[in-house]
């Protein structure tokens, strides 16, 4: 008999911050985008000296200000990592103190209780990765920028 996975309140916390964390960091990097989009100007300087946008000293705090927008998505990932280790962290010690409390516990009971763990880790996981796929992207366009900048 199938048995529908039952998710604990903690899970679901887990996976609401995801959902929050997720709609934050894509309005971020539509901001960022845009940011970088305005920048990209400025990366060739003009041959007769006009400046169409920005001048030096604001395509300066442009670029500062995404490379420090860039360094907090870098840090919402490693946090998003560390919460992605402790959600099943904590359904295992669930599942162990369910198994010696137990007097016989069958191979299908605990592969049941391994996928409670395993799911929410698996998408935390998945959104990690993606969100520092795209952190890395960014963070090549701003290296790119200043390049451009310093030659």
């Amino acid at each position: 008999m199938y048995e529908p996975v039952r998710l604990f309140w903690e899970v679901w916390l887990f996976l609401f911050y995801l959902f929050v964390a997720s709609s934050y960091w894509l309005v971020r990097s539509i901001s960022l985008t845009w940011m970088l989009w305005r920048t990209r100007t400025m990366a060739h300087p003009s041959s007769d000296g006009s400046d169409d946008s920005l001048s030096g000293a604001e395509f300066l705090k442009e670029l500062a200000l995404c490379s420090l927008k860039i360094s907090a998505m870098k840090r919402a990932v490693v946090l998003t990592l560390i919460l992605s280790a402790l959600v099943p962290i904590g359904g295992a010690i669930r599942i162990l103190r369910g198994v010696s409390t137990e007097k016989s516990t069958g191979p299908a009971a605990l592969a049941g209780a391994s996928v409670e763990v395993f799911i929410p880790f698996a998408i935390g996981i998945s959104v990690c990765a993606a969100l520092y796929a795209v952190y890395s992207i960014f963070e090549g366009i701003l290296a790119r920028r200043k390049a451009r900048m310093g030659s």
